[in-house]
């Protein structure tokens, strides 16, 4: 009885393993991220995707989500983050939104690249120096460890393919995405105060910004380790 009850629990830790790959279609039509919560509580197969998200993210990770892997791993921009998590539990979306945005490219320019939105630029080896997700998915593809292609299978390569990232509408130009692409919530659109990006401020897109940001934290951090362990 204890060998199988201990098969049952290693079953469902595999499932639960898989899960952000098996979701990553799922996050990617409606704007999440998979991030490593993911990992940790199951979907239900009746759950909307919205609906499990704001689950995981505002449950009983949240204070986890703020303290471990936002103010330890980034104290200097922590009284920033700390600001955009009180708005963001204030129910003030509109100016926690844009705050969120702007520490997601402040710590993908810590890592040491130029930040993580797309932009117009379209030489490839610019891009690669500069732009946080195109140099990830570059260095990933570019590697065929054991560790990497975990990496791979965890995040997918709908976010951190060579090409396919280039489709997250969070982080395009507005030239090339519009809102009914995004429900309004486009980085450009926003912090330029485009009219047609007006109605972002919804608690939903709210934590979408947040499970951009983790995504980002995240995938620095696994990141780093596959750098340590080669």
């Amino acid at each position: 009885m204890e060998n199988n009850s201990s098969l049952e629990v290693f079953g469902k830790f595999l499932q639960l393993q898989q899960q952000p790959n098996k979701l990553s279609e799922e996050l990617f039509k409606n704007g999440w991220y998979p991030i490593k919560l993911i990992a940790r509580v199951e979907k239900d197969p009746q759950e909307r995707i919205d609906g499990y998200m704001e689950r995981l993210i505002a449950g009983r990770y949240y204070d986890q989500i703020k303290k471990e892997y936002c103010y330890e791993q980034y104290p200097d921009r922590a009284h920033i983050l700390k600001e955009a998590f009180l708005l963001f539990e204030q129910e003030r979306y509109i100016a926690c939104i844009p705050l969120f945005l702007a520490q997601a490219d402040g710590i993908a320019k810590d890592f040491g690249t130029h930040g993580v939105f797309a932009g117009k630029e379209k030489d490839e080896a610019i891009l690669e120096k500069k732009k946080f997700l195109f140099y990830i998915s570059k260095k990933i593809g570019n590697n065929t460890s054991i560790n990497n292609n975990l990496m791979k299978l965890f995040y997918s390569s709908i976010f951190i393919g060579i090409e396919e990232y280039k489709n997250i509408s969070l982080i395009k130009h507005t030239d090339t995405t519009n809102t009914l692409e995004n429900n309004s919530l486009n980085r450009h659109g926003i912090m330029h105060g485009n009219k047609e990006y007006l109605n972002y401020g919804t608690r939903t897109n709210a934590l979408k910004t947040i499970s951009f940001i983790l995504f980002v934290i995240n995938l620095i951090s696994d990141f780093k380790q596959l750098e340590l362990d080669q």
